[in-house]
């Protein structure tokens, strides 16, 4: 899931611009656990956003970002990912993508009814039983950018011309976060 979330924002990057992707498990397994991720370095080396696979990484990124006296979104914007409830609630309140879970919940249901009609499946050894997998008949559900305070336009003073370190597609592991330099844009904001 992490991979297809980064993908995703990976693709909706313009052709010139770079990303990173920083993986928040490998960091802490050198350092430790709740270590500082670094990313007032990073800002300084001309980020102008980070874009995280879930709320809670966000969270975690826009509070390093504000106890090293970096301005959100002034300096720099932080989105995060499925909208959870606190979101709306934290102080800037923050920008997400929010999926369509009663459509993942139709997939759902669909997957495991398809597995139940199907009745058991001969196995090579001999016996019959169901399949450990259900598969979706869906690959894609429907989402929305929920536009909130953490994100907004870039700071003036921002070179966009930068290379940075690590900058690859890295392999996929869970509690992973990326990390993306954009060129930024005005948003329309969905609500205060």
């Amino acid at each position: 899931m992490q991979g297809d979330r980064i993908g995703g924002m990976k693709s909706r990057l313009p052709k010139d611009a770079r990303s990173q992707t920083m993986w928040i498990d490998r960091i802490e397994a050198e350092r430790g656990r709740g270590c500082p991720l670094g990313l007032k370095d990073l800002v300084e080396q001309g980020f102008t956003a980070f874009a995280a696979t879930n709320d809670l990484h966000a969270l975690r990124v826009l509070t390093e970002l504000q106890q090293a006296g970096v301005k959100v979104p002034g300096d720099v914007s932080v989105a995060g990912f499925d909208d959870l409830v606190w979101s709306s609630v934290v102080t800037p309140s923050m920008t997400t993508v929010k999926q369509d879970m009663a459509a993942i919940a139709d997939i759902a249901v669909g997957a495991l009814i398809d597995v139940i009609e199907a009745g058991p499946v001969a196995q090579d050894d001999g016996a019959a039983r169901r399949p450990a997998v259900a598969v979706g008949r869906a690959d894609r559900v429907p989402m929305t950018l929920v536009v909130r305070q953490t994100t907004g336009p870039a700071a003036l003073g921002v070179s966009q011309d930068k290379t940075f370190p690590g900058d690859d597609a890295g392999a996929h592991s869970a509690s992973s976060s990326l990390t993306q330099p954009l060129p930024r844009q005005p948003l329309r904001r969905n609500e205060p």
